[in-house]
């Protein structure tokens, strides 16, 4: 299968965002990006070598495996929300504070929404 529905991956700005927060998932495609900063989002058996540029894309499933199913925090009731009509995800307090952030890919979405977690989890 040499062509991905795009849809299904995270894009290579939020792999990124993944790699650079230091969370490592493993993945079945990758984005490969070339010396000329293009990329090629592609299964890794598509090639028996890896490079350098070679930035793991996560599926929303190895993603979606990650996140726990709700999250609370010391300081407030807080709880996670993914709404997969509206692509929005984020959490919402006990007092209505929180963020919901609009998405095109629903993947991205968790991706962002893993990183927060991971980042506020002591």
């Amino acid at each position: 299968m040499n062509q991905l529905n795009q849809l299904n991956y995270a894009s290579l700005e939020a792999s990124k965002r993944l790699f650079d927060a230091g969370i490592a998932l493993e993945t079945e495609a990758i984005h490969r990006v070339y010396a000329n900063g293009s990329s090629r989002l592609m299964m890794k058996d598509i090639s028996a070598c890896s490079w350098e540029g070679d930035i793991p894309a996560p599926s929303m499933a190895e993603v979606w495996r990650e996140l726990p199913e709700c999250y609370y925090t010391t300081a407030s009731q807080s709880e996670l929300h993914f709404n997969m009509t509206k692509t929005h995800c984020g959490y919402t307090g006990e007092k209505g504070d929180g963020f919901m952030i609009p998405y095109t890919n629903h993947t991205d979405a968790l991706i962002d929404l893993l990183i927060w977690i991971r980042k506020e989890k002591p």
